[in-house]
């Protein structure tokens, strides 16, 4: 038996199992991510709402929706907001 050994679950994003940090910028954190059933590895980009002006919040979300328009087999994929 271990003691004084704190074991912790995975930390989760909906079906993602959240990772080590891959990049950090202006509007949030990049972590690797996996999708628990499916193996499928991903970046989750991390964005704290409370922390960020509302001309931010309007970068955000255009960033969001040019994701989403964007379809191209060498530029990452949108799949997911959470």
């Amino acid at each position: 038996m271990l003691t004084g050994v704190r074991l912790e679950r995975p930390k989760k994003v909906g079906s993602y199992i959240v990772g080590d940090v891959i990049g950090k910028g202006a509007t949030g954190t990049v972590y690797k991510g996996v999708h628990e059933d499916t193996g499928e590895i991903v970046a989750i980009k991390v964005v704290s709402t409370l922390s960020i002006k509302e001309k931010m919040m309007k970068s955000i979300k255009k960033e969001m929706y040019l994701l989403k328009k964007l379809k191209h087999e060498n530029i990452v994929k949108y799949i997911d907001f959470i």
